[in-house]
């Protein structure tokens, strides 16, 4: 009997779209606990864009296919695949691979899907409404009643906030950048409100809702980490050692919002910041200079597709500046520009590690607790 294959979308090597290819794949068998699955319909999400372009962290070696979601009808199932039978309509949540016309899916990433629901609508529901429920309810832990934000409320993940919000029971306000979305938002989805996303849109929610008490006592309660470590515990050093050159890259948020650091566009005397703070306070660390210590590293959310070429320029002129200055890990507080500089990092083939200043903070105390005695 010939060997099963099956067509796949393949990155071959990165780049623009055009580098997908299709090609014929081989395709085992299901062992006992998985199934075979024909694919009706596939998501297509940030992530797989971001495999596209060579700046996503866990993928196997390439060639590969991406993919996280897709809907479609099980055409064999394996020995022990409890509750699944050939002809059952099934949505899976994978890793990768989902751009194929068929593949093999261990039972654990099955889910069974409405009988109102056409396998392309199935195939949109696992990571944007995943992601929107832990982000609401498990690291949010919204409770009916409270009110809730939902930034690019147009999005994927923001339009399927809105819909659990309002199904559990919370006030859910939005923000959009185009008037067709807006009206999506609040028409179609039922928000309380949603407004541009491109303008004064934090006082127009301020004015939505109020000024309470329970407003102000979270904003007063609420820290970026190193923040925290240095202005509530009082924390002045971290013990241990990193000996390495740190290049400590300012978020465009942390430097506009947060206030740790002063854009250059600013005259005014620039606020410690805690983070440098800590990191000065390790034996070993030397704080890389930096010829523009306040320059956005390009990622941006969906302005790195929209301007794709632009978001990776600026992202290898970051990179250069740390390499210049003889960093030998960059680092920074904030998790998006990490995983933007990660990928090109990656890309290029450097040897610069990329931390999150955490891990580095973690590091040193590690470092402290095994040298201690016993």
């Amino acid at each position: 009997m010939p060997a099963r294959t099956t067509s796949a979308i393949l990155i071959e090597r990165h780049g623009a779209p055009d580098v997908l290819v299709e090609r014929v794949v081989p395709l085992r068998d299901p062992g006992p606990h998985e199934v075979r699955l024909r694919v009706d319909a596939a998501g297509v999400n940030f992530a797989d864009l971001v495999m596209r372009a060579g700046m996503y962290g866990t993928v196997p070696p390439r060639p590969y296919s991406p993919g996280f979601e897709v809907a479609g009808e099980i055409v064999q199932a394996g020995a022990e695949a409890a509750g699944w039978r050939s002809g059952d309509r099934a949505v899976a949540l994978i890793r990768y691979g989902g751009y194929a016309r068929e593949l093999i899916v261990p039972v654990q990433h099955l889910f069974r899907y409405a009988d109102g629901m056409s396998p392309t609508e199935a195939a949109a529901v696992p990571v944007a409404f995943l992601t929107a429920w832990v982000a609401l309810f498990e690291t949010g832990n919204a409770r009916p009643g409270d009110a809730v934000l939902v930034l690019s409320a147009g999005g994927g993940v923001g339009s399927a906030a809105v819909q659990l919000a309002r199904w559990r029971g919370l006030r859910a306000i939005g923000t959009a950048g185009t008037e067709t979305k807006r009206a999506f938002v609040v028409q179609r989805l039922g928000a309380e409100a949603c407004f541009d996303s491109r303008g004064a849109w934090e006082q127009d929610v301020a004015a939505l809702l109020g000024a309470s008490e329970e407003t102000g006592r979270l904003e007063r309660a609420t820290h970026e980490l190193c923040a925290f470590l240095v202005e509530v515990l009082g924390i002045r050093a971290i013990p241990g050692r990193f000996p390495h050159r740190v290049g400590l890259h300012a978020s465009c948020h942390g430097l506009r919002v947060l206030r740790q650091g002063c854009a250059s566009e600013r005259v005014e005397t620039a606020p410690a910041d805690p983070a440098r703070r800590l990191l000065e306070s390790i034996e070993g660390v030397e704080i890389a200079p930096l010829r523009r210590p306040d320059e956005c590293c390009g990622f941006g959310g969906s302005f790195a597709v929209e301007e794709e070429a632009v978001s990776c320029l600026m992202g290898n002129d970051r990179i250069d500046d740390h390499r210049g200055a003889g960093a030998e890990v960059l680092t920074s507080t904030d998790a998006s520009c990490l995983l933007h500089l990660s990928g090109i990092a990656r890309r290029r083939d450097l040897s610069l590690r990329v931390m999150h200043v955490a891990e580095i903070l973690e590091q040193a105390c590690r470092d402290a607790a095994e040298a201690s005695p016993a």
